[in-house]
């Protein structure tokens, strides 16, 4: 029985419901303290200049589309000449703790099904494989930050997490939200690692997959998102299949390839539902669906079932699911293997706006 399950059933009677709501109060004043100590000494640090530093995280636990962004706008700022690397946490790697991984890309085939490495890792380099974004993990940001300044010298860093993390002075913090998740509970009675309050800190929320929602359900999700912060600062964006890659005979097709298709999916993301819900929105037929939970770690016996039990369907899954299995596809799979290939739309104007504050930023402190 897995921790959410055990949930679950904690929730089905009065004793267990206390018990959870009991150290969901433990949690939060242990939050508000370490929140209270974390922001008293970071004020005595000061922060070296001449880089940027943003941060994109979650208020819940999972499911909004973090790593997907974090892609989306490295590219964008990168594209403008503005030097830009990542640095994620390399959540449920092998590394430790102090340990810092600085992607090779030469080395690419080799490391992307390299089980240290984490599924954030491997995802971002398989994407930005063209573009060579430099991609660092570890579990000490201080480090990893220390390292990518000596190496690379970037004008941006961008945190792929940490917005529970006080320990840093951040330039411009984005949050993002996903709508099924708007009215959820605190850690462990629910999935939110901090109370809503906390958006007030963001300099940006994202409400993500707004495109599958009614316009009335919106609405009231702005609404209540503007009680922490202005409406100004909250913007919509969506998710869009670009297309779909098979990645054993390594073919390309659009997004509309599986129109009135029955296809197989299997996935084990944040918010299954919204991927499956995208499939379904291009007009493919879900037949057979196997849903995990996000990060899992799939074995030999899991993906040699699925293989049997898809009766010949396409089988589609994620490019996050498809790195944790990359070994093991051609071998266990004998056709039709699909990767989805997303993108997030995020607004230009947004884009031109961070990047003009990046280069005022860096031109005052220059000018120092």
């Amino acid at each position: 029985m897995n921790l959410l399950e055990l949930r679950d059933n904690l929730k089905k009677n009065c004793i267990g419901r206390f018990l959870l709501y009991f150290l969901t109060a433990i949690y939060y004043i242990g939050f508000e303290i370490n929140k209270f100590v974390r922001i008293f000494f970071k004020n005595f640090v000061k922060r070296k200049k001449n880089y940027y530093l943003i941060c994109v995280g979650n208020i819940s636990t999972g499911g909004t589309g973090k790593t997907t962004f974090v892609i989306e706008l490295a590219k964008k700022i990168n594209s403008t000449r503005l030097k830009t690397i990542i640095i994620t946490r390399g959540y449920k790697s092998k590394f430790k703790k102090n340990d810092v991984f600085d992607f090779d890309y030469s080395m690419f085939e080799n490391l992307i099904g390299e089980e240290k490495i984490s599924d954030e890792q491997k995802l971002m380099a398989l994407i930005l494989r063209k573009e060579k974004i430099p991609i660092i993990a570890s579990k000490n940001r201080k480090k990893a930050i220390k390292f990518a300044l000596e190496k690379y010298k970037p004008n941006v860093i961008i945190f792929d997490d940490g917005y529970q993390n006080f320990n840093f002075n951040y330039d411009y913090s984005i949050v993002l939200i996903n709508p099924n998740q708007i009215y959820e509970k605190l850690l462990p009675f629910g999935n939110l690692r901090e109370p809503y309050s906390g958006i007030k800190r963001a300099n940006l929320v994202f409400i993500n997959h707004y495109d599958i929602f009614e316009n009335e359900n919106i609405k009231k999700i702005e609404d209540f998102l503007s009680k922490y912060i202005s409406i100004k600062k909250i913007l919509k964006g969506s998710y869009t299949i670009e297309g779909f890659e098979e990645i054993i005979n390594i073919k390309t097709y659009p997004k509309d390839y599986f129109l009135n298709k029955e296809i197989a999916v299997f996935c084990g993301i944040g918010d299954n539902d919204q991927f499956i819900n995208y499939l379904v929105k291009l007009g493919a037929k879900p037949i057979k669906i196997w849903k995990y939970p996000d990060h899992y770690q799939y074995t030999e016996k899991d993906l040699i079932s699925i293989e049997n039990i898809r009766q010949n369907l396409p089988l589609v899954t994620t490019m996050k699911d498809a790195v944790r299995v990359f070994k093991k596809i051609k071998n266990i799979f004998k056709s039709e293997f699909y990767v989805a290939k997303i993108s997030i739309k995020i607004e230009k104007e947004f884009i031109s706006e961070i990047v003009e504050n990046i280069k005022i930023k860096l031109k005052n402190e220059n000018n120092i």
